[in-house]
C-alpha cells in the first residue's frame, strides 16, 4: 500500500480568495492590453514629416498595420470612434479601480480572520477525524472479536471432526480384524469342506465297487436258479431212466450210466448248497452293503448340507467384508475429507481475516490516520497558507498563526491500527 497524502482542507473562504485574486489577475491583464493600446493610437495619431503623406493605420487587435491610406472624414470617424473607446476605457479603469480596492479591502478581511476560522476548522476537523477514528476501531475490535468467536468454534468443530475420525478409525480396525477371523474360519471351513469332498469321492468309489458286487450276485441268483431248473429237469429224467431200469432191468453199462448221473446229481446238490451258501452269504454282504450304502448316503447328505451352509456363510461373509470394505473406504474419504476440510477452514479463515483486514484498511485507509500525522499535516497545511504568495500590501504577523499540539503518548488502538497498516511482505 502507498503512502498516504496529507488531509489538505478546502474551505469556502479560501475559494473565494482564490477567485477573487482570479478576477484581479485578469483586470490587470486587461488594463494592461487598453494601455497598450492606447499606445498603439497615440502613435498612429502622431503627425507626419514635412513632405510625406499622413498615413492612418486602423486597429486591428493587437497587431500593427500599415497598409490602408484613409481620408480626412474617415480620419476624423477614426479619431471620434478612438475617443469614444477611450472614454470608455477611463470609465472602466475607474470601475475596475474600484472593484480592485473592494477586492483588497475583502482580501485584508479574509486574511483577519482567516487564521482564527483556519484553526477552529482545523481542530473540528481533528475531532472529527479522531471520533470517527474512534468508531472504527470500536468496529474493527467488534469484528475481531467475532472473528475470534468463529475461530473459536470453528476449532471445536475441527476437534470433534477429528475425535469423531478418531473413533471411525478404532471402529474401522475392529472391522478389520472381525474380517480377518471370518476369513481365517471361511478358510477352515473351506479346509473341512474339502476334507469332506475327498472323503464323499473315496466313499462313492467303495459304493460304486458295492454296486458292481451287488450286480453280480444278481447275476449268481440267476445263475443258481437256472442250475436248479436243470437239476429238476434231471432228476425228472433219471426218474424216468430209473423206472425204464427197472422196468427193463438194464445191464451194467446202464447201471454204470446211472451211477455217473448219481455222481452227477451229488456234485449238483453239492453245487446247489455251495451256491445256496454264497448266496446267503452275499445276500448278508448284500444287506451290510444296503445299510453301509444308507449310512454314506446319510453322511453324503449331511456333508451336502453342511457344505451348502458353509457356502452360505461363505456368501454372507463375503458379502460382509465387501460392506465392511466399502465402509472402510468411505470412512477413510471420510477422514481424509475432513482433515482437508480442517485446512481449507485454516486457510480460509486466515485468508478471510487478510482480506477483511485489507479491506478495511483499502477503504478508510484515506481517513485512518495517526494523531502524530493528522497533527503534522494540519500545520503543514496552514504553513502552505500563511506562506503563499500575497499582494504586498497585505501583511500579516507570525504572533497571530495558531499551532496545534498533541499529546505524545500513543494510545494502543491507534498503536494497533498503524501496525495492521503496515503492507504485507
Amino acid at each position: 500500500m502507498g503512502e498516504i497524502p496529507p488531509y489538505q482542507p478546502i474551505d469556502d473562504e479560501e475559494a473565494a480568495y482564490r477567485e477573487a485574486h482570479q478576477a484581479l489577475v485578469e483586470a490587470l491583464e486587461e488594463q494592461a492590453t487598453l494601455r497598450d493600446r492606447l499606445n498603439q493610437i497615440a502613435k498612429r495619431n502622431m503627425p507626419a514629416e514635412w513632405g510625406q503623406p499622413v498615413i492612418i493605420t486602423p486597429i486591428e487587435g493587437r497587431i500593427r498595420s500599415n497598409n490602408a491610406n484613409l481620408s480626412p472624414a474617415e480620419i476624423i470617424h477614426q479619431l471620434e470612434s478612438t475617443e469614444l473607446l477611450l472614454s470608455r476605457t477611463k470609465q472602466s479603469v475607474a470601475s475596475l479601480n474600484e472593484e480592485k480596492a473592494k477586492v483588497q479591502k475583502e482580501i485584508t478581511d479574509i486574511l483577519e480572520k482567516a487564521p482564527y476560522e483556519v484553526a477552529q476548522i482545523v481542530s473540528d476537523n481533528a475531532m472529527k477525524h479522531k471520533l470517527y477514528i474512534m468508531n472504527l476501531q470500536r468496529d474493527l475490535e467488534k469484528e475481531i472479536n467475532i472473528w475470534a468467536v468463529k475461530k473459536r468454534e470453528l476449532l471445536s468443530e475441527s476437534e470433534q471432526l477429528s475425535i469423531s475420525s478418531q473413533m471411525k478409525l478404532r471402529e474401522s480396525v475392529a472391522q478389520h480384524e472381525k474380517v480377518d477371523a471370518q476369513r481365517a474360519k471361511t478358510q477352515q471351513l473351506a479346509a473341512e469342506l474339502r476334507q469332506l469332498l475327498t472323503k464323499s469321492k473315496e466313499l462313492r468309489d467303495i459304493l460304486d465297487d458295492y454296486k458292481v458286487k451287488v450286480n453280480l450276485i444278481e447275476t449268481l441268483e440267476g445263475e443258481i436258479e437256472a442250475n436248479k431248473m436243470k437239476s429238476d429237469k434231471l432228476l425228472v429224467e433219471i426218474n424216468q431212466q430209473k423206472m425204464l431200469l427197472r422196468a427193463k432191468k438194464v445191464s451194467d453199462e446202464a447201471q454204470k450210466k446211472i451211477d455217473q448221473q448219481n455222481d452227477q446229481i451229488l456234485e449238483l446238490k453239492y453245487s446247489v448248497g455251495v451256491a445256496q451258501n454264497e448266496l446267503e452269504r452275499a445276500k448278508s454282504e448284500k444287506i451290510n452293503l444296503q445299510a453301509q450304502e444308507n449310512v454314506l448316503k446319510q453322511s453324503l447328505e449331511e456333508a451336502t448340507d453342511r457344505f451348502k451352509a458353509a457356502q452360505t456363510q461363505v456368501s454372507v461373509l463375503e458379502s460382509e467384508i465387501d460392506f465392511l470394505t466399502e465402509e472402510l473406504n468411505k470412512i477413510k474419504g471420510k477422514i481424509k475429507d475432513e482433515n482437508e476440510k480442517n485446512v481449507e477452514l485454516n486457510k480460509t479463515y486466515r485468508s478471510w481475516k487478510l482480506e477483511a483486514v485489507e479491506e478495511f484498511i483499502g477503504k478508510n485507509h484515506k481517513k485512518i490516520h495517526r494523531p502524530e500525522r493528522v497533527v503534522e499535516s494540519l500545520n503543514g497545511v496552514m504553513d502552505e497558507f500563511y506562506h503563499r504568495e500575497r499582494p504586498s500590501t497585505v501583511t500579516i504577523s507570525e504572533k497571530k498563526k495558531p499551532k496545534i499540539r498533541v499529546s505524545k503518548k500513543p494510545r494502543p488502538q491507534t498503536e494497533m491500527l498503524s501496525a495492521r497498516r503496515k503492507p504485507r511482505s
